[in-house]
């Protein structure tokens, strides 16, 4: 089953919810790449497989939501 589902004109809000303390350097880099250097910091990426393929790596430390691209500045979001 595949986590990835391609909507129209979403993006995705990712927060960090748990820290990298302890945690395998490639999930530590992959929150580096994903741009989240601060606990409950928050950033919104385009909505395709390269993301869903980091955060696959690393589900268990952050938190998504889905938002229309058109809310992404107001952070208007849907639960995923």
């Amino acid at each position: 089953m595949q986590a990835w589902v391609k909507l129209n004109n979403t993006k995705l809000a990712v927060k960090l919810i748990r820290s990298t303390i302890g945690r395998p350097p490639n999930q530590r880099k992959i929150i580096q790449v994903l741009g989240l250097r601060k606990l409950n910091q928050v950033r919104i990426h385009d909505d395709g497989p390269r993301v869903w393929g980091m955060l696959e790596k690393v589900i268990h430390l952050v938190k998504l939501e889905r938002i229309r691209a058109v809310d992404a500045p107001t952070m208007q979001a849907e639960k995923v």
